[in-house]
């Protein structure tokens, strides 16, 4: 039997580590999830740190980050200086960077929104990334993914506005050198969002997390099992959308270190069970998942990992001296040709 052709795998990095935000590092995580501390220590911002995660990830056989990006809407900062941000300064100074690819996750929801007055500046601070030759491409165009398209409308007005404003940056993109810009947007597969994604003028759908996607009715507690059942049945709802789709690999959900910081985190439910091999099963899963369905995916063949570092939603593959379990290692089963 020949094997199933490789994927490229990105991870989702949060930069939420430097130490300089509030709400991340909270004592709970700190104290009572040990196991989730990297092996670098819990301030993982720092250049010497990008450096270690750019190598620990390549060795595990990730292809690229895909950098969660802000544009604070505070005016006591900018996305230039938001320490959100810094991960990616350091990525981009790191000597070692070629040997890990990146693209951009606009983490366009609550208090980062993105509308029609910032539009030009922060549409020029893509491109400028867009140049650089470790960016990740799709059709041949560089890959930028917006979180949340009801935010983009809820700022825009109208799905036309928004195509007009993708139009622009594409526009703009060319007359710097570049071939254009390939839009993705995060969803859950719902028919009716599917189609507004394309009203909007997406080119390609993908996901952020599908945390939720193995919870049941009267339970708070699952077995990690649920959840890579439910991821595939999340991906299967995309067969039926008219725009390929990047599965998203989530690899797990327990976000009590944050439960004192949102009302969400307080009642979320979670699951059990977590460890290289489940990881191994979810990216093995989303491999399987690209190569049966050639036509309803990118030929790149790319894969999304929820999370490299989501350390406070439980979703994390970075490793830890205080767990024995190498999770890294279900990376490393899963990419292999």
């Amino acid at each position: 039997m020949q094997p199933e052709p490789a994927i490229k795998l990105g991870a989702y990095y949060f930069d939420g580590w430097s130490g300089l935000t509030n709400n991340h590092l909270t004592e709970a995580l700190v104290d009572s999830f040990p196991e989730r501390k990297p092996s670098w220590g819990w301030l993982t911002s720092t250049p010497d740190v990008m450096q270690k995660q750019i190598d620990a990830a390549a060795d595990a056989g990730i292809s690229f980050f895909s950098f969660c990006w802000y544009s604070p809407n505070s005016t006591k900062t900018t996305f230039r200086t938001d320490p959100l941000n810094r991960a990616l300064k350091f990525y981009l100074k790191a000597p070692n960077k070629k040997r890990l690819k990146f693209c951009l996750m606009v983490a366009n929801h609550q208090g980062f929104t993105v509308g029609p007055a910032e539009w030009a500046t922060v549409s020029q601070a893509w491109i400028d990334l867009f140049k650089q030759p470790q960016y990740v491409t799709v059709n041949g165009r560089p890959l930028l993914i917006f979180f949340s398209v009801g935010s983009l409308v809820k700022e825009f007005g109208t799905s036309l506005a928004i195509r007009q404003a993708f139009d622009s940056l594409r526009t703009a993109a060319q007359s710097q050198g570049l071939p254009g810009v390939t839009i993705a947007a995060c969803l859950s597969g719902n028919a009716s969002e599917m189609a507004q994604a394309q009203r909007c003028g997406f080119d390609v759908l993908t996901g952020y997390n599908y945390h939720d996607a193995g919870f049941k009715q009267n339970s708070k507690v699952f077995p990690i099992d649920s959840l890579l059942a439910g991821s595939r049945r999340v991906w299967n709802r995309f067969e039926a959308g008219s725009l390929p789709y990047i599965p998203v690999a989530t690899l797990n959900w327990d976000p009590r270190p944050w439960a004192s910081t949102s009302r969400s985190y307080a009642q979320s439910s979670r699951y059990t069970g977590y460890s290289s091999g489940s990881v191994y099963k979810a990216i093995r899963d989303a491999r399987k998942w690209v190569n049966t369905h050639p036509d309803k995916t990118p030929k790149e063949k790319l894969v999304l990992a929820y999370a490299w570092n989501e350390n406070g939603e439980g979703a994390w593959l970075t490793p830890s001296v205080n767990q024995a379990d190498n999770l890294l290692n279900g990376v490393r089963r899963a990419v292999k040709p």
